[in-house]
């Protein structure tokens, strides 16, 4: 499945949990270019997401905010769906 976004910014991060483990990734923040229905919801709300550390290359754009198709995966066992990547990154312009 893809969407249409706006891909506000990422930040990577890399620690060792409490067991010594290495924990790696990168948390991204995406806006939806569709409103959302929720009769609750006024305005756009960000999502915020993480994508593996190896994903890093797909974020490399000179200016955010930026438009992006966020990909994703939809588990049909768990019914759970997941950011996998963004794609064809481009400058956001405002008229």
């Amino acid at each position: 499945m893809i969407e249409e976004v706006i891909l506000l910014g990422y930040c990577p991060y890399s620690f060792n949990d409490d067991q010594g483990k290495k924990v790696e990734g990168i948390s991204v923040w995406v806006l939806p270019t569709e409103k959302d229905t929720n009769t609750n919801i006024v305005g756009y709300f960000p999502c915020k997401y993480n994508l593996p550390y190896s994903e890093l290359d797909s974020l490399a754009f000179p200016v955010y905010p930026c438009k992006a198709k966020a990909v994703f995966k939809i588990n049909l066992v768990s019914k759970k769906v997941t950011l996998s990547t963004f794609k064809d990154l481009t400058e956001l312009t405002f008229n």
